[in-house]
Order: structure tokens, then C-alpha cells, then sequence
């Protein structure tokens, strides 16, 4: 573990981030007070970026933007009317909102 001032950390940043990337951890302090640790990002997340930005680098993979409404997770669902199947229930839907 590594201790240092923001000072510090301001004038050599590079090298403060090369030590955490050989897996150090640093503590930094502000006026004398700890106020921040920085270390390394778990390996599967930077990978998963990594692997997920490269794939956008190439064309193959479009990242989205986040656009959902806040609640798109929690909305409930509508419910099915007993007797039709999805796709008939979708095929009646769409014939009706192009009116």
C-alpha cells in the first residue's frame, strides 16, 4: 500500500497509475485526512470493456447509449388475453396503431 498527497500524486500521476497497475493500492490524502484509495479494476471488468470496445473498434459491435426510460426494467408488463398467441396478439397490435 502506498500513501501520498494529492501534491504527489499530481506531479508524477503516470507514475502513480504504472504502480497500480503492477497492483499496488493508493491511499490519498488530503490535508493530513485519507479521502480516496485508488487501485486496479477487477481483471474481468476491464476485460469485459476491453474485449467489448474492441469489437466496436472493428464494426462488428455498435455500444448502445442507454436511452431507456427510467423505469423500462420495472414496467410491468402487459398481459396476454387468454386464447391468442403472442405473435397473433403482435400481429393485431400492429394492425391497429398504423390506423
Amino acid at each position: 500500500m502506498i500513501v501520498a498527497k494529492i501534491a504527489q500524486i499530481k506531479n508524477q500521476f503516470s507514475l502513480y497509475i504504472q504502480k497500480v497497475k503492477m497492483g499496488e493500492t493508493i491511499i490519498v490524502y488530503d490535508r493530513n485526512e485519507p479521502v480516496a484509495q485508488i487501485e486496479m479494476i477487477k481483471h474481468s471488468t476491464k476485460s469485459d470493456f476491453s474485449v467489448l470496445h474492441n469489437l466496436s473498434k472493428k464494426g462488428i459491435l455498435k455500444i448502445g447509449r442507454n436511452n431507456f426510460k427510467k423505469d423500462f426494467f420495472t414496467e410491468k408488463l402487459p398481459e396476454l388475453k387468454k386464447g391468442k398467441s403472442l405473435s397473433e396478439e403482435l400481429i393485431q397490435e400492429r394492425r391497429n396503431s398504423s390506423r
